[in-house]
């Protein structure tokens, strides 16, 4: 059976969902992505999900096209559509289609939004096995206080994993590239929603 997703306001087979090649997410990476783990059907740490969310499209001036509340009920109806009590919520928003490639772009753009999910035991696998508490934590709930960047920006990962350095942002602490990092709370008691 496909798996249901989320595009532009519409449940989906996955087979059936389409996104232009001239999207700005795809033509000039001009996207942002979060990943929000589900483990047990709960979410994890859900809110600082959406706080980095909200923080990296307002970044880049992209306008959300729901609200905090309508996210919230996004993200467990995709999780129920799909059956899935353990995996990953993948959500992805571009600027949009602006009809043609073009470098200049309106500011009242509708977005493109998209949401699937991939089934995974994100516990029992060989690299959490052999991680370290904190590595685990960052494989799983994916805080910004750990070594991920604070703006899930497509652009800014390359750059990230090259240097391992934390892009930096307006008020952004450098909290994660210092060796004096707080540790994170054990594994076995991880926020959800």
């Amino acid at each position: 059976m496909d798996r249901i997703v989320y595009l532009n306001g519409e449940w989906l087979p996955e087979g059936e969902a389409k996104v232009s090649i001239f999207d700005r997410g795809y033509v000039f990476a001009d996207a942002i992505y979060e990943v929000t783990c589900v483990l047990d059907g709960k979410l994890l740490d859900y809110s600082g999900h959406a706080a980095r969310l909200k923080r990296s499209t307002d970044a880049i001036g992209i306008k959300l096209p729901v609200d905090d509340d309508g996210l919230l009920a996004l993200h467990r109806e995709i999780a129920t559509r799909n059956d899935m009590s353990n995996g990953l919520i993948y959500l992805q928003v571009s600027r949009g289609n602006p009809g043609d490639r073009d470098f200049m772009f309106e500011s009242n753009m509708e977005p493109t939004f998209s949401m699937f999910t991939q089934k995974k035991n994100v516990i029992d696998t060989p690299t959490a096995k052999t991680a370290s508490p904190w590595s685990r934590l960052r494989i799983c709930a994916g805080d910004a206080a750990t070594s991920r960047p604070p703006n899930c920006s497509i652009p800014a990962l390359p750059r990230w994993k090259r240097t391992k350095k934390v892009p930096t942002m307006p008020g952004w602490s450098r909290m994660a590239s210092s060796p004096s990092r707080p540790r994170p709370p054990p594994i076995s008691s991880p926020r959800t929603m």
